[in-house]
């Protein structure tokens, strides 16, 4: 039996999503060993999950502190003058010794109709727990949908990472036998950011504000990759890839 359409359900479905994407990233960008990752199932596909304690708890906290401190209790439209103060969560793949950015992955948001924050009761504490929240009953909107939408940019977020993992690998080998330098293989790094409005002021410590003009290099896009997009309406988003030189 399928759970009821609600926001807490949702947003639980969003999290799932958010820490998948990330881990798929972390796994065919080889930045952490491979031997730390299991197969696991999400969305009806395998996928790959880390599964080092500190690793999972990073990124699990790194998501639960954006839904709850952006998209949950994000200002309402009155203080912020739109639907939402939220832009995009950018992860970044860079060169630790050159600071050079070589990829940026982008889950970029739209308009949200309705503030979840007003829909929750305790917010994110309670959306794991037996507590009511707003039942969606929007035309279009429903389990199914939301797992077809999800799955399906899921999929093709994996198949653009396999892509590029096939293309780093042949890369990796005309280095070898050219016996070139492979700093730039053995030296990658991540980052991540949330790009909000200027009217978004969120006091807790664990978030710094950047201007990201200062933290750019001169590299320029040669790629640019279109995932795909979920509209489901209370929560629209699209996800693409740029790959820099």
């Amino acid at each position: 039996m399928a759970l009821p359409l609600t926001s807490a359900n949702l947003i639980k479905t969003l999290q799932e999503f958010l820490v998948v994407w990330v881990n798929q990233i972390l796994f065919y960008n080889r930045i952490y060993n491979s031997q730390i990752y299991d197969k696991f199932k999400s969305f009806n596909l395998v996928v790959m999950k880390n599964r080092n304690p500190q690793l999972n708890e990073f990124i699990d906290g790194l998501i639960n502190n954006f839904l709850n401190k952006v998209l949950v209790n994000r200002q309402d439209e009155e203080k912020s003058g739109g639907f939402t103060g939220l832009n995009l969560i950018l992860m970044v793949i860079y060169n630790i010794k050159s600071n050079q950015i070589k990829r940026k992955y982008i889950v970029n948001f739209n308009d949200l109709i309705i503030n979840l924050g007003d829909t929750l009761q305790g917010g994110m504490a309670n959306i794991h727990k037996n507590v009511e929240s707003a039942v969606i009953d929007l035309p279009g909107v429903s389990w199914d949908e939301v797992y077809v939408q999800f799955s399906g940019i899921l999929f093709q977020h994996i198949k653009e990472l396999k892509r590029m993992e096939t293309l780093d690998a042949r890369r990796l080998e005309v280095k070898m036998c050219e016996d070139i330098e492979r700093d730039e293989d053995n030296d990658r790094f991540f980052k991540i950011f949330v790009s909000l409005e200027k009217s978004v002021n969120l006091v807790d410590g664990s978030w710094v504000r950047l201007d990201l003009q200062e933290e750019s290099n001169p590299t320029t896009i040669s790629n640019f990759i279109s995932i795909g997009e979920v509209d489901l309406q209370v929560i629209n988003f699209d996800l693409h890839n740029e790959y820099l030189s």
